[in-house]
C-alpha cells in the first residue's frame, strides 16, 4: 500500500501528533503496477528464424487469460490480485523455443510494449515477464535491451522487477 498526503503534514506519527495532525488526514491508496513482457527461448543453432507470426500476442485485458495458470505471468497476475494491487496489463508475447528472433519481429513487439507501458504511467513499479534466453538479430541479450529501453522511458527511480526462467542467461547488463 502507498500512503499519500492530502496536505503538507509531517511524515512521522510523533511529528504529526505534535503538529496536531489527525490520522484522518491521510488516505490509503492501492499500489499501481504495470506489467507486460516478451518471452522466447532462443536456440542459436536452430536454422529456422523466429518471425513475428511465430508469437502469440495478448494485449491489455487479454493478459488476464493467464491468471490461474502455471505460467510466470499467471503468477504475477494472481499475486497482485491476492494482494489488492492495481495491475495494468500492457502486452505479452511468447513463442515456442526456436531459432534467432528476427530483428523486425523483436523491434515491433518491443516498440508496442514500450508504447503501452508509457501510456500506462504513472505507476509505482514495472513487472516484466521475460525468459532470459532470448537472442534477436542484432541483440545478443534481448532481455537486457528490453530492460534498458523500459528504463529509458521510466527513469532511474521507478522499480523494475523481472521474472526469468530458471535457466536464464543473465548478462552483465541485467
Amino acid at each position: 500500500m502507498r500512503y499519500e498526503q492530502r496536505s503538507r503534514m509531517p511524515r512521522s506519527p510523533s511529528a504529526r501528533r505534535s503538529a496536531g495532525a489527525s490520522h484522518r488526514q491521510w488516505r490509503v491508496e492501492r499500489m499501481r503496477l504495470v506489467t507486460g513482457g516478451i518471452m522466447h527461448e532462443t536456440h542459436t543453432f536452430a536454422s529456422v528464424p523466429t518471425t513475428l507470426d511465430s508469437f502469440t500476442v495478448a494485449r491489455g485485458d487479454q493478459l488476464w487469460a493467464y491468471a490461474g495458470t502455471n505460467h510466470s505471468l499467471g503468477g504475477v497476475l494472481d499475486a497482485c490480485r491476492e494482494r489488492g494491487i492495481n495491475l495494468v496489463p500492457t502486452l505479452f508475447a511468447h513463442a515456442t523455443p526456436s531459432g534467432l528472433v528476427e530483428r523486425e519481429a523483436f523491434e515491433s513487439l518491443l516498440d508496442e510494449l514500450l508504447m503501452r507501458i508509457e501510456a500506462a504511467l504513472p505507476a509505482d513499479g514495472i513487472v516484466l515477464t521475460l525468459h532470459g534466453a532470448m537472442v534477436a538479430d542484432g541483440y545478443p541479450d534481448a532481455e537486457a535491451e528490453v530492460v534498458r529501453r523500459v528504463r529509458a522511458i521510466i527513469g532511474p527511480e521507478l522499480p523494475v522487477t523481472v521474472t526469468l526462467d530458471l535457466h536464464a542467461n543473465i548478462g552483465p547488463e541485467m
